[in-house]
């Protein structure tokens, strides 16, 4: 993608824990890897995870950490919040039982349930970054941070495009599987710029945020010297109508450009 023209980073790691790498060790990837900014996306409070523990989550942290650091890079841990009672505990065991600083993990899929809601709003009070995925759970816990006064500067929003969800009855038997769209960030914000907030506040959480978050030099803001990220919305409907990468043209109503193989 990088060569195509679209700027492209990586995690290294997966759901489970040991989680793999690369070069056998999250350090090496991250320092050695140019697109390589940290691991995820790890998996906790959820049935579907190897239930890490303290020990083995603050290991993972702190060699992110510290790849990052010699890579001046983020070094974050994306992690995977399941329904799970349990919460946010694990990372709040790490943060208190460690050196290693709340703002190193993005915990995503902070709007599942009012339970993990209520502990993200304390986590964002606290320092931490906060990831909704893009959806109609999103919209409202966006609403309900802006009135609660949870800082929306250290929330973000992500798609989970091409990722697998799962679909479970009342018994928690697997029924199907769906995967996640690019789109659902446009119709996130389509959906909040109709509401009563500041247009930069709206689109920070799916720019500049992310950007902040993860260490990312010329990404998310329009100014001298930057990357020329950006899209171009219809001024009425919101539709998208161009998209710029690295300051060329990649997309407009009728053409898009292709890569190689298509």
């Amino acid at each position: 993608m990088t060569e195509e023209g679209i700027t492209a980073y990586m995690y290294t790691g997966a759901y489970r824990v040991p989680t793999p790498t690369i070069t056998g060790s999250i350090q090496r990837d991250i320092m050695l890897i140019e697109q390589c900014i940290g691991v995820g996306e790890i998996s906790i409070s959820d049935h579907r995870s190897s239930q890490p523990s303290l020990q083995e989550l603050t290991r993972i942290a702190s060699d992110a950490r510290i790849g990052g650091m010699l890579a001046n890079k983020s070094g974050k841990i994306h992690i995977h919040m399941g329904d799970a009672t349990t919460y946010l505990d694990p990372l709040w065991e790490v943060v208190k039982h460690s050196s290693i600083p709340i703002t190193q993990f993005v915990p995503t899929h902070m709007s599942r349930n009012d339970g993990l809601l209520k502990q993200g709003k304390l986590w964002a009070k606290s320092g931490g970054w906060v990831d909704f995925t893009a959806d109609d759970g999103s919209l409202e816990a966006i609403i309900e941070f802006h009135r609660d006064q949870v800082p929306l500067s250290t929330t973000t929003v992500s798609s989970d495009a091409f990722g697998s969800f799962p679909s479970f009855n009342e018994k928690g038997e697997l029924v199907k599987y769906g995967v996640s769209k690019p789109s659902s960030l446009l119709e996130v914000i389509k959906q909040l710029l109709k509401l009563n907030l500041e247009e930069e506040t709206i689109f920070s959480m799916f720019t500049k945020n992310p950007a902040i978050c993860y260490g990312l030099k010329g990404k998310g803001v329009l100014q001298k010297g930057a990357d020329a990220d950006l899209i171009v919305l219809d001024k009425d409907t919101k539709d998208l109508k161009y998209v710029f990468s690295r300051g060329q043209i990649m997309k407009n109503k009728s053409w898009t450009k292709k890569g190689m193989f298509e």
